[in-house]
């Protein structure tokens, strides 16, 4: 099981700077001719995706929504 998981570490960690590497892309190629804000450098595109991720979440789903929680509450007060 570990070695399963350190073969995925470089490609997660390559994943995550290419995902910067995007961003950093997209911003200045979409924002900065429609706005005329400053183009950004790699470092601080993925600043940028750290600060997003912190403020937004780190999506992925996984466990229950809020609607799953609420019919639940209701099934457990009927009983």
């Amino acid at each position: 099981m570990r070695t399963r998981i350190f073969k995925w570490v470089p490609f997660a960690i390559a994943a995550f700077f290419l995902v910067g590497f995007i961003v950093m892309q997209l911003w200045n190629y979409v924002i900065v001719p429609s706005t005329g804000w400053h183009a950004l450098t790699y470092w601080q595109a993925l600043g940028l995706l750290i600060l997003s991720k912190i403020l937004f979440g780190f999506g992925g789903g996984g466990g229950r929504g809020r609607a799953d929680h609420q019919a639940a509450d209701r099934s457990d007060v009927s009983r």
